[in-house]
């Protein structure tokens, strides 16, 4: 810039400041601001909310116990070997299991998957220490 146009800013923000006048706060002004920064922090405070609920967790039990359920009532013993025999025919042996049967992966694909999941548990673990450490504070 040159000196006339900085001349010219510098008088018109002198006049600008001139007409503006002094804002002065009100005589409550730190009690209300006080109270404000309370509410707030009580409403941001941290709650523990797990990241499984317990419905979730209530599916899984009945799922796991009703497969338990189901391998204790399919199990057959053989006299002669005394070895336990599992009948995994309705497991295995249906037209929703079969449906994938034919599923074909290349090798490129298998790898990225992997990786993926290699990777995203790294990342998991690299998170978890970062908020863990965090938090501790």
């Amino acid at each position: 810039m040159n000196k006339e146009t900085e001349k010219h800013l510098d008088n018109l923000v002198s006049n600008m400041m001139k007409e503006v006048s002094l804002e002065t706060p009100s005589e409550n002004f730190e009690a209300n601001l006080m109270a404000n920064i309370n509410k707030l922090s009580v409403r941001n405070a941290l709650t523990y909310k797990p990241l499984i609920s317990k419905s979730t967790w209530i599916l899984l039990a009945f799922c796991f116990m009703t497969l338990m359920g189901y391998l204790i009532l399919s199990v057959t013993w053989q006299d002669s070997e005394s070895v336990i025999t599992i009948n995994f025919y309705l497991l295995f042996n249906n037209n929703f299991t079969q449906s994938f049967g034919n599923l074909k992966f290349s090798n490129i694909f298998t790898y990225a998957i992997l990786s993926l999941a290699f990777m995203l548990l790294i990342q998991i673990t690299f998170l978890k220490n970062y908020f863990d450490k965090r938090l501790a504070l």
